[in-house]
C-alpha cells in the first residue's frame, strides 16, 4: 500500500505532502527525528516545529494506492494534494514532488552524474583486495604494517617463517 500523507500543523492549518510505501507511523518517527535534530529540507516546517512543538502537528492519510500503481500515478496524486493546499496558502513543500529532486540538483548533480565515471581501481589494487575477500593475505604472507614497511623495517623472523600467521598460530595453540 503506498500512502499520501500530510504533516500538519494545527495551530495555523500548514501541510506538509508526502508520500510513502511504508508505514505512517514509522515516517512520521523520521520526519519527528529530522525536525528534532533541525535536519528537516523544509525550512519554514523545520520553524513552526520550533516554534509550536511535536504536540501540534498530527500526521493524516489523504489518499492510499495500491502497491503496484505507476509513478505516473503517485506523482500526479501527490501533486493533486498539493495543489489543494497550494491554493488555501497552506503548503510547506517548496519541492513540487517530495521524492523529486530540486531543479538546482537535478541541473547540477545529475549533469554532472552522468560525466563522472568513478574511482579507477588500479591492476594491484584489484588484486589486493582480491585476496582480501579470499582471506589470503596480501603482503606475500609477511605479518608488516605499512608504517613498518615504509621505515624499512622487515617482519620478524617468526612471521617471515610462518608465513605471517605468526600471531594467529599462537592464538590458536593458546585456545587449543
Amino acid at each position: 500500500m503506498v500512502t499520501i500523507y500530510a504533516l500538519t500543523c494545527l495551530a495555523n492549518g500548514k501541510a506538509y505532502i508526502g508520500c510513502t510505501r511504508g508505514k505512517i507511523g514509522k515516517r512520521f518517527r523520521e520526519h519527528r527525528c529530522n525536525l528534532d535534530a533541525g535536519k528537516h529540507s523544509e525550512k519554514l516546517l523545520l520553524a513552526d516545529w520550533r516554534k509550536y512543538g511535536q504536540q501540534m502537528f498530527r500526521m493524516e492519510t489523504l489518499f492510499e494506492l495500491e502497491e503496484d500503481a505507476s509513478l505516473h500515478v503517485l506523482r500526479g496524486m501527490e501533486k493533486y494534494a498539493m495543489k489543494r493546499f497550494k491554493e488555501l496558502g497552506l503548503l510547506y513543500n517548496t519541492n513540487e514532488s517530495s521524492f523529486e529532486p530540486v531543479r538546482a540538483a537535478t541541473l547540477n548533480g545529475y549533469a554532472k552524474g552522468a560525466v563522472v565515471v568513478g574511482r579507477k581501481w588500479t591492476p594491484e589494487a584489484n588484486r589486493k583486495r582480491s585476496l582480501a575477500q579470499k582471506g589470503i593475505p596480501k603482503n606475500h604472507g609477511h605479518k608488516i604494517s605499512a608504517t613498518k614497511k615504509l621505515l624499512g623495517q622487515k617482519p620478524s623472523p617468526e612471521a617471515a617463517r610462518l608465513g605471517g600467521i605468526a600471531t594467529c598460530k599462537k592464538r590458536w595453540q593458546a585456545v587449543r
